[in-house]
């Protein structure tokens, strides 16, 4: 079964094996997928509470953000009570955040993509963004990223076209899909 639990001390050992398991892997991995890779094991065992989930619940609370950062609920996607990934909801948007990045952004773990997991964490996700009275909201990928592609479209109610993405982004072009949350339940 899949469930979005807030982070915490509790699925330390879960987590941690993930991280592991994704510093294991070889060949092209995902930039979302190299950011969880990157994380210090050391750390990890030593000091999950500060380095992991007190930066998270403070995202969540508005506190300690970093300038151009908004308040955001990241969850972990757990299956069967295992870490598979994160999903994480941004409460408003700013300019670029609207052109660029959307609303919602996750990651799966590789070894359980093609499972559901990202639909079902997006379905859970819209029940949350509807809570917090957040009636659209919009996702954004690579237009060759069929995967997400194909999980949005699933879900999809309004498509909010393409636009050219910035500069620094190399000319990749963003698809831009609009959902409402109260389709979702």
């Amino acid at each position: 079964m899949i469930k979005l639990v807030i982070p915490s001390v509790e699925y330390k050992e879960t987590f941690i094996n993930a991280v592991k398991d994704v510093k294991k892997m070889e060949g092209f991995v995902s930039p979302s997928v190299r950011q969880f890779a990157d994380y210090d094991l050391h750390e990890l065992e030593t000091n999950f509470e500060n380095y992991i989930v007190k930066p998270l619940i403070d995202t969540m609370n508005g506190i300690n953000l970093p300038e151009g950062f908004v308040p955001s609920t990241d969850l972990w996607i757990m299956k069967d009570d295992v870490f598979v990934g994160r999903i994480g909801l941004r409460h408003e948007l700013t300019d670029f955040l609207e052109k660029y990045v959307g609303h919602i952004g996750y990651m799966i773990i590789p070894a359980y993509r093609k499972q559901g997991i990202a639909t079902e964490a997006l379905r859970l996700m819209l029940i949350e963004a509807d809570k917090k009275n957040i009636k659209e909201v919009l996702l954004i990928c690579e237009e060759d990223n069929e995967i997400s592609k194909h999980m949005i479209e699933k879900a999809m109610n309004k498509f909010g076209g393409r636009i050219d993405t910035p500069q620094e982004r190399k000319g990749v072009k963003m698809l831009r899909y609009w959902l409402n949350t109260d389709i979702i339940k």
